[in-house]
């Protein structure tokens, strides 16, 4: 988990939205939003290289996470890109791969209460 001030460009997809609402408080959607998260690190997408994307949390206007994209060269912005991947990912790929990673952890909420310490 980094901080805010990292440089992050933090990102809010309309699709995701009521995930990263509830990602503080909802087991459920943090665990969703890691999973997209990972997603976006192994994504073989070229325009996506040379991003590291994090769960980064986010303290207004109320504490949530959200998105964090750090790009190796910051003067770039790909959050269409970015954004048209995980709209694509929502509407493709299965809810079992979902579960099967949501399963191999469960403690999602000792994860939420570790990083908002």
């Amino acid at each position: 988990m980094e901080k805010l001030d990292d440089g992050y460009q933090l990102l809010y997809p309309d699709c995701v939205g009521k995930l990263i609402e509830r990602s503080s408080s909802c087991s459920v959607s943090f665990a969703a939003l890691s999973w997209i998260v990972l997603r976006l690190n192994y994504s073989q997408l070229r325009e996506l290289s040379g991003i590291r994307f994090d769960l980064v949390r986010v303290d207004y206007p109320g504490r949530h996470f959200t998105i964090g994209a750090k790009y190796k060269d910051p003067s770039i912005d790909r959050e269409f890109a970015i954004v048209t991947f995980v709209e694509s990912l929502l509407n493709s790929v299965s809810c079992g791969e979902f579960l099967a990673f949501a399963i191999q952890n469960a403690s999602w909420q000792k994860e939420i209460d570790r990083l908002t310490q």
